[in-house]
């Protein structure tokens, strides 16, 4: 991961900003311009997440020293880094990213992850309380901690970095001494993190069932045992021989170490009254745990690859140029703008001009409209949108919903009127008193809508087109708000749109 972005999502949580780690990592690597500074910049604005940037040395009195700053190094390399980590000469030079703390607000949400812990803790210490112990359900949740932080050694092992080892190996050094550990060519020829996460899993089942059946915890404290000369290895292995240190190591080993701490004091004896069900369902356990480890690795691996496939498909998708060629090559409908649909914005030549024709019944649609309305949030001085509200099947249905969004749209405007197809659809699915003098406008609008439609021959809703250009089939409709700041510009030099 680039470190770059990490920082950079890490500040914006310090500023109570909310923000999908997956999808601003997407956004910016994604980019066509990455790790250029306006891939960051354009995955802001369409997060919606308001920023400033200034010159440092412009606003130094004013800057805090939590603010980042953002330079190029001796060797060209884009830094974003925090303000009192840096020298007077770096921030001589640099720009300084600053953005407005949000209010903390709290509020009670589900967590999946927590409230499936949480049932596990109970039962464990239901089970515990039965059987008159504590130790098997805080043995058990060492695994459950220990299965959690070998999937990150599992994933380093894989090439592939996990939130765990993001958030423990937080500096560069220290994730590169991860990757460095956990795959060197100097160990013994084992995948320890494959064998830790088989290990800990194995582990839980073991304890699931010793409260039944003694002689599992026999076997599990044979094992923890046998783990003791792995994790002196590990050890001299980082601090004498790769002279770093692993923090997802480090972590498994901590575990292990409690675990053995607490066999050692509440282990009595061995236990080894076996029969065929007992050693069947021993063999079970181990197969079951191999299958899973098996099934995970392969899994995080292909989901890898379909991500980075995904990142480069993306980037293809978002390069302006080639949408710009391929919307010109597209089939262009040339109409008369005046009194057709609702407009929103003034419309200009040197402006882009999007426009929907939409279906009233049409379920597809709403996604479209919240597209547009987040493009207008943004640009709404530099672009026009209309929307064309056309039935083909001419239903009562659908004339009833037209009527009245012209309704809204004469006596409250053009953003007002989206806004509401964007996150309130139902409203105009509600029945609204019209005038007669208004009933008569609105008939008119809807016989132009109705003409157009039946001149054009539209099948399918929505259909955007772009400065008359019908989109592109081969870019998804969301894909629009990547390319809209870049035809503004384009637009604007040039006060037209050709290639």
């Amino acid at each position: 991961m680039n470190n770059n972005i990490q920082i950079l999502y890490k500040y914006l949580k310090k500023k109570n900003i909310d923000v999908d780690y997956s999808d601003f990592e997407t956004g910016i690597s994604s980019h066509p311009n990455y790790p250029d500074i306006l891939s960051y910049a354009d995955t802001m604005d369409m997060m919606n997440i308001k920023y400033s940037i200034y010159n440092y040395p412009d606003v130094e009195d004013e800057a805090d020293q939590k603010d980042l700053v953002i330079f190029y190094d001796q060797h060209d390399t884009l830094k974003f880094e925090y303000v009192k980590s840096q020298s007077p000469n770096t921030l001589k030079k640099s720009l300084v990213l600053v953005t407005e703390e949000h209010p903390m607000q709290w509020s009670l949400k589900f967590n999946p992850k927590a409230a499936f812990l949480f049932v596990v803790f109970m039962m464990l210490v239901l089970i515990g309380s039965v059987f008159g112990s504590l130790y098997i359900p805080v043995l058990s949740i060492c695994a459950i901690i220990g299965i959690y932080i070998s999937y990150s050694g599992l994933s380093i092992e894989l090439g592939i970095e996990s939130d765990f080892s993001n958030k423990f190996c937080s500096s560069k050094e220290e994730k590169s001494s991860c990757n460095s550990i956990i795959n060197s060519d100097k160990k013994i020829p084992v995948k320890l993190g494959h064998l830790s996460f088989f290990f800990f899993i194995q582990q839980f089942f073991l304890l699931a069932f010793s409260a039944a059946i003694p002689e599992f915890y026999s076997v599990f404290f044979i094992g923890v045992m046998l783990s003791l000369p792995l994790t002196l290895y590990s050890l001299y292995f980082q601090f004498f021989i790769e002279k770093k240190f692993c923090t997802v190591c480090l972590s498994i080993i901590a575990i292990l170490y409690i675990q053995i701490l607490i066999s050692v004091l509440t282990f009595n004896k061995l236990q080894f009254n076996l029969n065929f069900n007992k050693i069947l369902l021993f063999l079970i356990i181990i197969a079951g745990s191999g299958l899973v480890t098996y099934f995970i690795s392969q899994n995080v691996a292909l989901i890898e690859r379909l991500k980075k496939t995904n990142n480069g498909l993306i980037k293809f998708y978002r390069n302006f140029d080639l949408f710009k060629y391929s919307l010109i090559k597209s089939k262009r409908i040339d109409f008369d703008m005046e009194n057709l649909g609702i407009v929103i914005g003034e419309a200009s030549p040197s402006k882009p001009l999007i426009t929907m024709i939409s279906n009233p019944n049409c379920k597809y649609c709403k996604e479209t409209y919240k597209t547009l309305w987040d493009i207008y949030n943004y640009e709404a001085d530099n672009l026009t949108i209309q929307i064309i509200f056309y039935d083909k099947n001419f239903t009562s249905e659908g004339k009833e919903i037209i009527k009245n969004i012209f309704h809204h749209y004469i006596n409250s405007g053009g953003g007002s009127t989206l806004e509401l197809l964007a996150n309130d659809y139902s409203f105009f699915e509600e029945k609204h008193p019209i005038d007669d003098e208004l009933s008569s406008e609105i008939e008119n609008h809807i016989i132009n809508q109705d003409n157009f439609g039946l001149s054009t021959n539209f099948e399918h809703s929505p259909t955007l087109l772009l400065n008359h250009h019908v989109f592109p089939e081969n870019y998804s409709r969301s894909f629009l708000r990547y390319f809209i700041p870049d035809l503004i510009s384009d637009m604007k030099k040039s006060n037209n749109f050709s290639l």
